[in-house]
């Protein structure tokens, strides 16, 4: 039995259906093919109708109609047919009548088909590899949502703003529809495509992912848990959490679950245990804080944020040994019951025991810059 789909059977069929049959691709049509399909279907027409009524249609008109059906041999016979019968109305009609009547190009493009997946992969790729003209020209061939997605995986930190922009233009893009929207596409295409580059965050959400799939699903460490009765309280739920604003430095304090840093800081841990930490070191990315001292202490989300110039050139694996764990304090730092501060900076909390563990664990042993701004 011999089968003909539009579909891709690797999607549709079952793999033990598909061992059980040989495939064979067919390929798009060139023009000269289509040339010589439209010519046959001519000489068909012309000795199926008297000679009277036959028509004539030129080596220019075959030329177009082969190049606006875009390899596709159903539509190049479409219009064809579209042109036999104007003429047989009109012979007068010119090339200029005759290509209004086909309209515009026809573009192979199927949403739900392979042609779908391959145009999102070119202007992706595009994108990605900054080339703002092939950008251009995938999305003259589709337009898609892919655009938000592009500004989250491959630009991610670098730009934050690309994510909004994206969104503000598919939300754009629907109020205006189109044709009025092509330029807010292609604006969009050209600034995701000259934006610096960076996947930290899409690695580091894969690598976070590996562990969670490796791992039981470990209890919250009871520092970080809510405390809204009475009873967690007297458990010591949220006891021993320190509150990052209310401190004029950066403090050290651990928030995963103490078997996953056993796992990744361990003698002949798996690979996937070692996916830990997820993203660049810390030491990297913090910029040593801030020009004062109330700039670190504004929130625990400042602590995190990245630094500017991160790039993809920061993200190779990491030896969690090396560049989080291992410190002169060993792999993990000693119990630190509630802190006696040493004093009180501009309305905030001092305590450089707290500020010493930071410092080896996330700043590479070296002092934080603001340290002497403390004393």
């Amino acid at each position: 039995m011999i089968f003909a789909t539009t579909e891709n059977p690797s999607f549709r069929l079952t793999t033990p259906l598909l061992s059980r049959c040989r495939l064979l691709k067919l390929t798009q049509h060139s023009s000269e093919d289509l040339k010589l399909i439209l010519e046959r279907a001519l000489a068909i027409e012309k000795a199926s109708c008297p000679p009277a009524a036959a028509v004539e249609v030129d080596a220019q008109m075959i030329d177009l109609l082969s190049n606006v059906a875009d390899g596709d041999a159903r539509v190049a016979l479409s219009h064809l047919e579209i042109v036999i019968n104007a003429l047989k109305r009109d012979p007068l009609l010119d090339h200029h009548a005759l290509k209004e009547l086909i309209g515009n190009k026809f573009l192979l493009y199927d949403r739900n088909g392979d042609n779908h997946y391959e145009l999102i992969s070119a202007l992706h790729k595009s994108i990605r590899g900054g080339d703002a003209d092939a950008g251009l020209y995938w999305l003259a061939r589709m337009l898609a949502r892919r655009l938000i997605r592009m500004a989250s995986e491959d630009i991610g930190q670098s730009n934050p703003m690309a994510l909004t922009q994206a969104v503000s233009a598919y939300q754009a893009t629907q109020l205006l529809g189109m044709p009025e929207c092509d330029c807010i596409l292609a604006q969009i295409v050209v600034m995701l495509a000259e934006s610096p580059k960076s996947v930290r965050t899409y690695k580091g959400y894969k690598r976070a992912k590996a562990l969670v799939n490796s791992l039981p699903s470990y209890p919250v460490p009871i520092h970080l848990r809510n405390a809204p009765t009475k009873m967690m309280s007297e458990l010591g739920y949220g006891a021993e959490y320190k509150y990052e604003p209310d401190y004029a430095h950066p403090i050290y304090q651990e928030f995963l679950p103490s078997e996953v840093l056993d796992r990744s800081t361990r003698n002949g841990a798996s690979e996937v245990d070692r996916n830990y930490p997820f993203l660049v070191p810390r030491s990297q990315r913090i910029d040593q804080q801030a020009s004062s001292p109330s700039d670190c202490a504004s929130s625990n989300h400042q602590h995190h944020q990245d630094h500017p110039t991160d790039t993809a050139d920061s993200l190779h694996p990491i030896n969690p040994a090396q560049n989080h764990h291992e410190s002169k304090l060993g792999d993990h730092p000693p119990a630190i019951s509630r802190p006696t501060h040493s004093s009180t900076k501009d309305g905030k909390l001092v305590d450089l025991d707290l500020l010493r563990h930071w410092e080896e664990h996330f700043n590479d042993g070296q002092p934080w810059t603001g340290r002497d701004r403390l004393q």
